[in-house]
This record gives structure tokens, sequence and C-alpha cells, in this order.
């Protein structure tokens, strides 16, 4: 997996400057929200021999866990772009969208809850990419135990390889 690298920080200007949506840059960061996409060229444990590579948004946390899944899974599902930074993108013919992200008490976890179109793709590989680009992000922006929900099923069942 590459070396982690926080994102480069521009100059301090006296002119202020819109607010725009941060593109992802390769690297992670443990001072931003990071996504999770797949290293297509490397010899690793997931999918069919890739690895997950931390993509940093640029956006920084908000210190409620239940908003930065949402934050997080948010910029996944909305990336649209098969190939980003020479990492693959296996959502990317997916349209889902977040309808809810809360702790609950009933799973004891913060629970995302999505809806739209899941596109699982032709082959067990990009199952497996989905599920686990989901689950690392999710995870990975949460720091603790979240449950992403399709449509009331679990998202994981949604997209297994044996469904």
């Amino acid at each position: 997996m590459p070396s982690a690298t926080a994102p480069p920080t521009l100059p301090a200007t006296s002119t202020p400057t819109p607010t725009e949506t941060p593109v992802p840059t390769l690297g992670s960061s443990n001072i931003y929200i990071n996504i999770y996409l797949v290293a297509a060229d490397g010899d690793g444990p997931i999918g069919c021999g890739e690895n997950l590579v931390p993509l940093s948004t640029g956006i920084l946390p908000s210190g409620d866990p239940a908003v930065d899944a949402r934050v997080a899974l948010e910029r996944l599902f909305g990336l649209g772009v098969q190939y980003q930074y020479g990492t693959y993108n296996p959502l990317y013919r997916s349209s889902i969208i977040i309808t809810s992200s809360m702790y609950e008490d009933d799973f004891g976890e913060i629970v995302v809850r999505t809806t739209g179109n899941i596109d699982r793709g032709e082959n067990s590989c990009d199952r497996n990419r989905i599920r686990l680009a989901v689950n690392a992000t999710a995870r990975n922006a949460a720091g603790e135990s979240v449950e992403v929900r399709y449509n009331q099923h679990a998202f994981n069942d949604v997209v297994s390889t044996d469904k």
C-alpha cells in the first residue's frame, strides 16, 4: 500500500476563496476524512488480488461519527468515475443515496441507511470490491462500528457474492 501523505496545503491569501467541494487526493491523512478505492495493479488480499487505497477528501471530521460516516459515504457514492488517481471505483455504475445516518440503540452502532441503485458488477471480484470499499470508508470515517443498510437490508448481504 502506498505510504501515507497529506494533501498539499495551499498558501495563505488575503482574498477569501469560495468554498468548493474538495476533490479526493491520493494518500491517507490522519487529519481529513478518507474514502477508499481499489488499487487494481496491486498484489493484495482483497477482490481479486488488490489493495484498498485511501483518498483524502480534504474535509475535516466534524467530531460526530454519524455525520462523518455520512460525509465519507456521500463522497464515495458520488464520485461517479471509474478511475480516480490510478485507483478503481467499483461503485461508478451505481447511484446510491443516503437517507439517514445516526446512532441507533436497536443496533448498538451507527446505522447508515441508503437507497438507490447498486450495480454489483459482472463477477464476484466487483462485489467484493464494493463491499470492502464501502465498509472501509464508513468505519474509517466513524472510528467505530457502522452498519450500512440498503433498502432495509444489510448492504453486505445485498452485494454478497452468493446472491
